[in-house]
Order: C-alpha cells, then structure tokens, then sequence
C-alpha cells in the first residue's frame, strides 16, 4: 500500500462538502465540572492542596469510652472436657493515646494510636460452686499495625487461665 495509489495528478479543486446545520429547540445542558475531592482543610487551604493536620486526641478518646465503657458478657469455658460458666463485666479504666488526619494535595489520611487499660471482674460456676475472678488487660491500638499488641492479668491462679484470657480478649 502507498499513499501515491490513488492519486490523482490534477489542478481541478473539488469543491468543499457544503455543512448542514441542524437546528433544535431542544437545550443541551452541559455538566459543570465538579469540583475536586472532597478532602476538607481549613478555609484557609484552599482545595486542600497544602500539608494540614488536625488534632482529634480529645473526641477518639471520648469516643472509645462511648463505644466500650461498661459491658456485661458470659461465654463457657471447656476445661478438660468440662464446661465452666464464665461472665464477667468489662469495663475501660483509661484511655491514653492521639488521633489526628492529614490532608495534602486532597488526600485524607487519618491516623491514630491509643493505649486501652480495661479491667474485668467477673465468676465462674462450675457445678455449683462459684469463684470470683478479675484482671486487667491492655490493649495497644495502633493504625500501621495489623495485629494489637496485648497483655493480660488474672489476679486467681487457675489452671484454665488461657481460656478465660481467650474468652476476654477475644
């Protein structure tokens, strides 16, 4: 194939294909462009383009104690093929820790890293025979990091001491 195929070789100009206009009543409404993510800074930042951060350590950790406060749970305990009643009361003692968001260039980032100290009381029945128990645990939250980082205290000693530690954490 050659560009020079059909070519032909004279001076007569073909005259230009005439335009056609079709008119309608109809309006074309064309979209406006929207406006960029919706990342919102300060008025200031105007379309969240430059570094800003925001604090929200006082409202996560307002949030966390609304969230878990005080709560009441039971669950059964298997020990050596025995079924123990296990209910306790969870409760979060203190909250300590940050919360914050980033935006740059219309980028939200949001970002956290708080430490969580509960205390749990609670009893066991096992055929009839009831025993208190308690304990704290911390609980280290942290947004770079899939797995929490945990530590577990039972004031009793008991044997089945890692079922009841799976069965609050948990």
């Amino acid at each position: 194939y050659s560009k020079w195929d059909n070519f032909e070789d004279s001076d007569d100009e073909k005259p230009a294909p005439k335009k056609t206009i079709v008119k309608s009543d109809e309006t074309v409404a064309v979209p406006k462009p929207e406006a960029p993510s919706k990342a919102h800074g300060s008025v200031w930042n105007s379309n969240s383009w430059h570094w800003e951060e925001q604090k929200f350590d006082e409202w996560g950790k307002k949030r966390l104690q609304e969230l878990v406060g005080t709560r009441d749970f039971t669950s059964e305990i298997v020990y050596q093929e025995m079924p123990i009643a296990f209910g306790w009361t969870l409760t979060l003692s203190e909250v300590d820790g940050e919360a914050w968001t980033h935006i740059r260039k219309q980028k939200k980032i949001v970002g956290y890293n708080f430490t969580m100290s509960f205390t749990w009381t609670g009893t066991i029945d096992s055929g009839g025979r009831k025993e208190s128990v308690g304990g704290t645990f911390t609980y280290e939250l942290v947004v770079d990091d899939d797995d929490p980082s945990i530590s577990f205290t039972c004031t009793s000693s008991l044997p089945f001491q890692q079922s009841m530690r799976k069965a609050v954490v948990d």
